[in-house]
C-alpha cells in the first residue's frame, strides 16, 4: 500500500490492529505521498475507528434481525433465498411455519402474552435447526427456514423434530401453547 501510495495517489484502508496490551482495535490508515528534504517519503495517518465499527456492526444486526426474537427478518430471508440459489447448493427446501392463535391470545391476554407466544416459537424454531439454516420472522405470527443442501428426508426429520420441542415446550405450565402450522 506504501508503494501504491506514492506511485499512484492517495490511499485508505481499514485495519484490525493490536494495541501493547494485546487489545485489537479497528483502525483508518490514510497514506499520502510527500517529498521530504529532497526525498520521497509516504505520510501514514492512523484513526482509531473502534467506536465506528462498534456502530457498523449493531446497524447490521438491527437491519437484518426482528428485534422482538431475535430472529432474521424478511429481507435477510430474501437475500440469502437469492444467494443460496444462485450458488446452486442444491437441494434447497423451505419451511414456512404460521403461528396458531396469536389473535386470540392478544385478545384475551394482551399484547405481552402474544409477544411471549412469537418469542417461545422462535425459540423452538431456533432449537431445531442448524446454525447455517436461516430462520426467519417473515411477518407478523410467520415464520420462515431456509434450508440449503437439504433433501426432503433431511427436512421431513427436521419438521418431527419441531414437532417434538414444540411438544416439549407445551408441557410445562406456560400461559398459551405454541401451535405451528
Amino acid at each position: 500500500m506504501d508503494k501504491k501510495a506514492f506511485e499512484v495517489g492517495p490511499q485508505s484502508y481499514e485495519w484490525l490492529g493490536k494495541k501493547k496490551s494485546g487489545e485489537l482495535f479497528w483502525a483508518e490508515v490514510s497514506l499520502t505521498s510527500s517529498h521530504i528534504g529532497g526525498e520521497g517519503r509516504v505520510l501514514s495517518v492512523l484513526r482509531d475507528i473502534s467506536d465506528r465499527k462498534e456502530i457498523e456492526n449493531k446497524l447490521q444486526y438491527v437491519s437484518s434481525h426482528d428485534s422482538l426474537t431475535g430472529l432474521y427478518n424478511r429481507s435477510f430471508f430474501e437475500a440469502a433465498r437469492e444467494r443460496i440459489t444462485a450458488g446452486r447448493k442444491y437441494p434447497i427446501s423451505v419451511v414456512v411455519a404460521d403461528l396458531d392463535g396469536l389473535k386470540s391470545v392478544n385478545d384475551t391476554h394482551g399484547h405481552e402474552a402474544g409477544d411471549l407466544l412469537i418469542k417461545s416459537a422462535a425459540n423452538i424454531l431456533s432449537s431445531v435447526f442448524r446454525s447455517e439454516d436461516v430462520v426467519a420472522r417473515i411477518g407478523g405470527d410467520e415464520f420462515a427456514i431456509l434450508l440449503s443442501e437439504s433433501d426432503e428426508r433431511v427436512t421431513s426429520a427436521l419438521l418431527e423434530r419441531i414437532r417434538e420441542a414444540e411438544q416439549q415446550h407445551n408441557s410445562g405450565s406456560v400461559l398459551v401453547q405454541v401451535r405451528l402450522s
